[in-house]
């Protein structure tokens, strides 16, 4: 009986091992089974903590953002978590701070999976979808203080508060961000809109990168910027920065080192290059000011930036189609930017700058509009020029030496010493915008200058007088428009010319009575002269001849008159007094001649000339 129960066992057991058999010798099966077995146990077991993560995770989104903007964080939208595929949170509606706050359609929170899962979840990226700043916007300690107001602390805080902030956030980014600020009566910066910006860490204490592009007053820009050592500036230490941003407007790169050391600054080589120096100033801060157009600008050299005061050395300064050569400082005041500093040029050309201030008119229409001198209240500027070379109009200038300042609504430049047509110079003219009534004037000096020259060179060709001059101008006009300075501009000369000569007439056309043309018979004609003295006035487009002399061993001409320059008319008068001829008579006394009165009228340059004698004189 035992053995036939122990075989019945034995063969019960075998079928079952039988059975079994396929299963065992399947190994990946068992171990898929045991795998399974332990993700349902793990997820029976985590399966409250999920819906926890949820709230956990929201939590540490807000404190995240209360954190990096320094404001309180409140949601109004809905919220969705995910764990798997991407542990992500995205809530809707969002609102960061009170009362005076900024509002964000969307942020999409991306978290750590093992710390979510656990129901401690950490930001690696946070996105901030459409964030929308008022005007009126706080944004706490996160803006950097004014350093000379609130102090070197305050300002080491405010940057350590806002690098450090991003301590264990990986990627921060801004999506199709805007803010407009209020607009002053002056106007001001339209804001910037479209704003696509990217922050990078790839770790605690690495570089932060910040890279993307926005619109800035109506310009597409393109932004990169790197922090080389976030922690070392943190700290008070050095660390390098790099810039860069592009713009039609205006293209700036810097790269360098930044501390917050006793010496807090900004020290490196900086870049910058604009197509229009108007365009690119306002594009910077107000779109409706109104700058003059220089043209093409570029600013090349070392850049110290100290609080509000900023220096530039070894700069290279091209403005206007000219290159110099120097240093510059420039300080932000409560009024007005002061800028400062002293540049050297090759060669400059004076015409841009002129046309900048006031454009020649093309038409009636532009005698007419009014002239810009508002830009004299736009900074305070005292620039020391020297050229080597030099051109106004159609004047050359050698050896200038020259000071530009603006400021209080007054541009000056005074040129101390110039080379000018083989002799020296020195001019000063100045633009007062102060007042409803904005005026111009100046004086002006040249000494030894070759009249031949100068004549040539104004194209004074009716008229020839060589010769070496000295010759003192004061000038005065509004500068309201064109048409105003045409018409009643006021200009006083005095020119003396001594040991030349005169072509274009021949004063002995006024020698003997009668009626003829001025040219007649000075065809080719050239008289010397001993001194030519002249008292000129300008009164619009009337040049009054107060006194005209011309000496020399034949004579002496003396003339006053009026020459209109709309009418090309000339009315003078005058008197021509001969030397008495060197020949005795009979009762051994010299004959002298008689002076002869003349006028003349009709067009320059060939006037109708009468003379008749007369004992009289002026």
């Amino acid at each position: 009986m035992a053995s036939e129960a122990y075989l019945t066992w034995r063969e019960a057991l075998s079928g079952r091992m039988r059975r079994l058999m396929p299963f065992i010798q399947r190994p990946r099966l068992v171990v898929s089974g045991i795998v399974l077995l332990v993700v349902l146990a793990a997820a029976i077991a985590f399966v409250p903590k999920l819906s926890l993560s949820q709230s956990a995770a929201k939590a540490t989104v807000i404190a995240r953002l209360e954190t990096l903007i320094g404001q309180n964080v409140s949601i109004d939208g809905p919220i969705r978590f995910s764990l798997l595929p991407r542990t992500r949170l995205v809530v809707e509606r969002v609102r960061i701070g009170r009362g005076n706050g900024f509002d964000i359609d969307q942020i999409v929170a991306d978290l750590d999976p093992l710390d979510a899962l656990w129901g401690q979840p950490r930001l690696s990226r946070l996105v901030l979808i459409r964030p929308a700043l008022r005007p009126d916007s706080a944004f706490g300690d996160i803006a950097l203080a004014d350093p000379d107001s609130a102090g070197l602390a305050r300002l080491r805080e405010a940057v350590g508060n806002v690098l450090g902030r991003m301590k264990g956030l990986q990627i921060f980014e801004i999506r199709d961000g805007v803010y407009r600020p209020a607009l002053s009566d002056t106007g001001g910066p339209s804001g910037f809109s479209n704003a696509n910006l990217t922050v990078t860490q790839s770790s605690e204490g690495a570089a932060i990168n910040l890279s993307g592009s926005f619109i800035w007053n109506g310009q597409p820009t393109d932004l990169d910027m790197k922090i080389a050592s976030p922690e070392a500036l943190i700290a008070g230490e050095e660390s390098g920065i790099e810039f860069h941003m592009q713009a039609p407007p205006l293209e700036a790169g810097f790269s360098g080192t930044a501390s917050l050391m006793e010496n807090t600054g900004i020290t490196g080589h900086i870049k910058l290059a604009s197509s229009s120096f108007s365009r690119g100033i306002e594009w910077i801060g107000n779109p409706n000011g109104r700058v003059p157009d220089l043209g093409a600008v570029a600013i090349d050299g070392d850049l110290l930036l100290r609080g509000r005061s900023a220096n530039l050395a070894n700069v290279a300064l091209t403005i206007a189609g000219s290159t110099g050569r120097g240093a510059l400082e420039a300080k932000l005041t409560d009024a007005a930017p002061v800028v400062a500093g002293t540049l050297a040029f090759d060669r400059l050309d004076l015409d841009p700058f002129g046309r900048s201030i006031a454009p020649l008119p093309k038409d009636l229409i532009d005698m007419e509009r009014p002239l810009d001198v508002s830009f004299a209240d736009a900074v305070n500027l005292d620039i020391r020029l020297s050229a080597g070379q030099a051109s106004l109009g159609r004047i050359p200038l050698s050896d200038v030496a020259a000071v530009v300042t603006l400021g209080d609504g007054i541009a000056k430049i005074d040129v101390g010493d110039a080379a000018v047509f083989g002799g020296r110079g020195q001019a000063v003219l100045n633009l007062d915008g102060r007042g409803m009534h904005p005026l111009v004037y100046g004086t002006a000096a040249l000494t030894d200058v070759d009249t031949a020259q100068m004549f040539q060179t104004l194209s004074a060709d009716s008229l020839i007088v060589s010769g070496k001059s000295n010759i003192t101008a004061t000038l005065e006009a509004p500068a309201k428009d064109w048409a105003s300075i045409i018409r009643d501009i006021d200009c006083d000369a005095r020119i003396k010319v001594r040991d030349g000569a005169v072509a274009g007439f021949d004063p002995q056309v006024f020698a003997k009575p009668g009626a003829r043309r001025l040219m007649d018979g000075s065809i080719g004609a050239k008289v010397p002269f001993d001194r030519l003295n002249a008292e000129v006035s300008m009164r619009g487009s009337r040049l009054r001849l107060r006194e005209v002399t011309i000496a020399n061993d034949s004579g002496v001409l003396n003339a006053w008159g009026d020459y209109y320059a709309q009418t090309n008319a000339v009315a003078i008068r005058g008197t021509y007094d001969a030397n008495p001829p060197q020949t005795a008579s009979t009762t051994s006394e010299f004959t002298a001649a008689k002076p002869v009165r003349f006028t003349m009228h009709g067009q320059w340059p060939d006037p109708d000339v009468e003379t008749e004698p007369s004992d009289e004189t002026k």
